[in-house]
């Protein structure tokens, strides 16, 4: 099983707000008459955002089952709202249901194959899965379709560490750090690549150096806390 500082790397698309594909269809000729369903629409889309406001906060802390009903909820609203599944795919597979999480993100992929984000889904949740060849395959889509994005390459960079290919994943890292020198996120993902590798050393020089860099940063002590946990 992957520890939980790895899993920084397997990344999932959470997003904020909006239905990934198309645009939501606009009432056309309005008049005084239709006052009533605008204020319901209105009501309804308040309503929607809440929960999707509510849900993600809910999995940024880990609470994975009211992420679940609250996304499950939220599609009643917006059935067609692909951020919201491929959001609720990732809380199933952070409960553990994997087989169930498969099944939404290959709906997600279907529902809308032109969107990056179904497949880093993809990839995130085979790779949590250990099915790591197809993890790389998916990740590898979701580069083809999105571009270089710096989350569908430190994702593949994470399962080519997985698979032994450590120079080749910290390759990709070093790619990104050149394209963004000194950019906390990516140094600390680069730290759980070489635990991966079982470099601890050189990761901890990393993030020895964070620590100095961002000496009073709440959130990156947090994040950092994870690689304690996921090494014991």
């Amino acid at each position: 099983m992957p520890t939980r500082f790895e899993r920084l790397l397997a990344v999932c698309a959470l997003a904020v707000l909006g239905a990934a594909c198309g645009d939501d269809p606009q009432p056309s000729g309005a008049t005084a008459t239709t006052a009533p369903a605008n204020d319901a629409l209105a009501t309804e889309k308040t309503t929607a955002l809440k929960k999707t406001l509510e849900a993600f906060d809910a999995y940024q802390a880990e609470k994975f089952e009211d992420a679940l009903r609250l996304y499950d909820e939220l599609l009643v609203l917006e059935p067609d709202n692909v951020k919201a599944k491929i959001n609720r795919s990732a809380s199933l597979a952070r409960l553990g249901r994997i087989a169930e999480a498969l099944a939404a993100t290959e709906e997600c992929v279907r529902l809308c194959p032109s969107d990056p984000d179904v497949y880093i889904n993809r990839a995130a949740v085979l790779n949590d899965s250990q099915r790591l060849e197809e993890a790389l395959m998916v990740a590898e889509k979701a580069l083809a379709v999105g571009g270089p994005l710096p989350k569908a390459l430190l994702l593949k960079a994470n399962v080519l560490a997985k698979l032994g290919r450590g120079e080749e994943a910290l390759a990709l890292a070093d790619k990104l750090l050149a394209a963004q020198p000194g950019q906390a996120g990516v140094l600390i993902q680069k730290a759980a690549l070489l635990d991966i590798l079982g470099r601890s050393a050189d990761a901890d020089a990393i993030i020895a150096e964070l620590r100095q860099r961002f000496p009073n940063d709440a959130s990156l002590e947090a994040t950092l806390k994870l690689r304690g946990a996921g090494s014991k």
